[in-house]
């Protein structure tokens, strides 16, 4: 076998694994940053605030 080759299951259990770090790590940033309307609604908030932060200089 060559050097770069991965059998079938390695390559399965290797995509599972992947498949399985992102899983967590999209969870993890869900509990931490809120889920997509959540960060919308704080970008938006945010955008505001600096709006009126410039007006008022």
């Amino acid at each position: 076998m060559s050097q770069g080759f991965i059998p079938p299951h390695g390559g399965y259990r290797k995509l599972l694994y992947l498949l399985d770090r992102q899983i967590r790590r999209l969870e993890q940033e869900f509990v931490e940053e809120g889920g997509l309307r959540e960060r919308m609604t704080r970008a938006r908030l945010n955008e505001r605030a600096r709006q009126t932060t410039r007006k008022h200089r």
